[in-house]
């Protein structure tokens, strides 16, 4: 079975409108963040969500990414000069 079909298979009886989201959001001052921003703590939320897709190119681009350390992006990036318009 394909891994799609399984996950349509496992959701077909969930309800959108039965998801009650947490209200545990809360902002973080810049003060107690490495960003030097404030910044909304959203992590109860997406830490609990799942995402699913229809596109099985997408669904093994992002399994293969999932694991990638970023090295073949550093090593795929080009040099390229652009002059500045200031």
């Amino acid at each position: 079975m394909k891994i799609v079909a399984r996950f349509k298979k496992l959701f077909e009886n969930y309800r959108a409108e039965e998801y009650d989201p947490p209200s545990e959001l809360h902002w973080i001052p810049a003060s107690e963040n490495p960003f030097g921003l404030d910044i909304l703590d959203c992590r109860s939320i997406t830490q609990g969500m799942l995402s699913t897709t229809s596109d099985v190119k997408m669904a093994m681009t992002f399994d293969k990414l999932r694991s990638a350390q970023g090295l073949n992006a550093r090593l795929s990036r080009r040099r390229v000069k652009r002059q500045a318009g200031l």
